[in-house]
């Protein structure tokens, strides 16, 4: 069994490499442009070549590290909650039961699967759930 002393420790342990994974990025990216700024001031030259790579080698770490937007394609025709009454009720049942918050919105896929997501936001936040329902799934 977990301890709630060992969750928080790992709360706080992911919040923490993630919030040093930026910063070193950040890092990075403050070195790769002050290598060019120095030659400059203190060498009085500044060679071409250095600040290209310099500047893209900048430009790609910070690329790399800044979130995208997610585009979300919707999976197939979305269910509403007047027209499946009995369903929606099923679904309710089922957030109540399990402690979920309810899905923004509910999807039938053709998969024989049922799925829950977070889209949106930045870092989870400002996200929406939605919900992928399999109607091979619903048929059994």
């Amino acid at each position: 069994m977990v301890r709630a002393g060992s969750l928080a420790l790992r709360g706080f342990l992911a919040i923490g490499l993630m919030v040093g994974f930026y910063g070193l990025a950040l890092a990075v990216v403050l070195g790769l442009l002050y290598i060019p700024y120095a030659e400059f001031v203190y060498l009085n030259r500044l060679h071409i070549k250095l600040v290209l790579i310099c500047l893209a080698g900048a430009a790609v770490v910070f690329w790399s590290v800044v979130p995208r937007p997610d585009r979300f394609l919707p999976p197939g025709p979305e269910l509403i909650a007047s027209h499946q009454p009995e369903l929606f009720r099923l679904l309710e049942s089922v957030r109540h039961e399990t402690g979920q918050s309810a899905p923004k919105n509910v999807y039938l896929i053709l998969d024989v699967n049922a799925w829950v997501a977070q889209r949106g936001g930045f870092m989870g936040f400002g996200s929406k759930r939605v919900m992928g329902l399999g109607l091979p799934l619903m048929q059994c």
